[in-house]
């Protein structure tokens, strides 16, 4: 049996004592307690010009380590983007921002040239950024070979708490009370007019330019409802998922603060 606790601080050690772009810490899963070494890479942290906007965009990349006392490990990816902008944009003085995440496992090469600053070590001028996803994976991989660790297959335990670890809890559990509320909404509106089933229902379109009426029967009509249902349904489940997983991480960060 494995000592995974030693295992995993001496991994961490390990790289930190390294010159790599990436940093290593250990971490908890609030809701499962399960431990993980994470390797955290910010590779792109610039402010730049682009369009008559200033674009300030930070781009990440983590893998995450579980090891365990019968000698196997698993670990999976984690990306986020956040992109915000501020200037002369699409013809308009204004503002955006853009986030996004991702979850499972990525190969990713990327170089990217800016005008502008590197946030990190204060380049200014034409800054460059690379990704390669291998760079991380290859090194760890082969720590843990050594170390007598062999890889396992994921389970939907894995699964669910990947997601519990990559995504921001806060983030997440908004976007499922908004993906909740609509679907619900969808569904409802669906529902109503497949039990009502209106006959002469007009529906118009536009073909070649020209608008063009039809008057849909009372099947037509209860057809377009269980579609409408069905989109609504859609929303509803990923929103109830969202909460499922996300939720509880907020309620034990509550808890132990």
């Amino acid at each position: 049996m494995k000592n995974v606790e030693l295992d995993m601080q001496r991994m961490v050690d390990h790289f930190n004592a390294m010159d790599v772009p990436y940093q290593l810490e250990m971490v908890t899963d609030g809701v499962s307690g399960e431990k993980y070494v994470v390797a955290k890479w910010k590779w792109m942290d610039a402010n730049y010009f682009q369009n008559f906007a200033i674009t300030e965009e930070i781009q990440s990349f983590a893998v995450y380590v579980k090891m365990e006392p019968n000698g196997r490990y698993r670990f999976f990816d984690g990306t986020e983007a956040l992109i915000s902008s501020g200037g002369y944009l699409n013809n308009t003085l204004g503002a955006s921002d853009y986030r996004s995440s991702f979850y499972g496992k990525t190969v990713r090469f990327r170089k990217t040239y800016v005008l502008g600053k590197d946030n990190v070590n204060g380049r200014t001028g034409l800054v460059g950024f690379t990704l390669n996803t291998e760079s991380v994976h290859r090194p760890l991989k082969e720590w843990l070979k050594e170390n007598g660790y062999q890889k396992r297959r994921g389970t939907y335990k894995d699964f669910i708490n990947g997601l519990r670890m990559s995504l921001n809890p806060m983030i997440a559990s908004i976007v499922g009370g908004g993906f909740s509320l609509v679907g619900l909404i969808f569904m409802i509106v669906g529902l109503a007019i497949m039990a009502t089933g209106p006959e002469g229902m007009e529906i118009t379109s536009t073909v070649n330019g020209v608008a063009q009426t039809h008057i849909a029967t009372q099947e037509e009509t209860r057809i377009f409802g269980a579609c409408f249902a069905g989109f609504g349904g859609l929303f509803l489940v990923q929103g109830i998922a969202m909460l499922i997983i996300h939720l509880p991480v907020l309620l034990a960060a509550r808890k132990n603060s």
